[in-house]
């Protein structure tokens, strides 16, 4: 059988499902999660949605791979960090790629801003993922349902 080799662009939603993700303050902003088949994480991107305030602070993306649920520190699961520096203008995007993070059925992806922006800032945070047939889903962890 032969399997499709694409890519796909995912934005992330936060808890309470809006897919624009305030820097004003830290924490973790979203999250996705690999529901079935394994995805390899191959870049991110943040993309201002809204020209943020020059300010003396840059805003400081943190970008997790949590392996099982809950919280992903930065030690030991950070993937890879972006910076915006302040006064970037809407439409401005900071990206990563090269990324090449393997995530299981069951495990996520999360952004954490680590440094506010200092203002109101409305981002969004768009993973770039390529499926990966060459492994079946984590069956261990996975329950088929009647």
């Amino acid at each position: 059988m032969a399997y499709p080799h694409d890519k796909v662009e995912v934005i992330l939603t936060a808890t309470d499902g809006n897919n624009i993700l305030l820097a004003s303050s830290t924490g973790e902003k979203g999250r996705w999660t690999c529901g079935f088949v394994p995805h390899i994480l191959r870049a991110v991107a943040v993309v201002h949605r809204a020209t943020q305030v020059t300010n003396a602070t840059n805003e400081i993306w943190s970008i997790r791979h949590a392996t099982k649920a809950g919280a992903a520190s930065a030690t030991g699961q950070q993937i890879s960090t972006l910076t915006f520096p302040s006064g970037k203008a809407q439409g401005a995007v900071a990206y990563r790629s090269g990324l090449n993070t393997k995530v299981l059925p069951g495990q996520e992806i999360i952004a954490h801003v680590t440094t506010a922006a200092g203002a109101a800032t409305r981002n969004r945070v768009i993973l770039y993922l390529e499926p990966s047939w060459e492994q079946p889903g984590n069956v261990a962890a996975m329950v088929a349902s009647d």
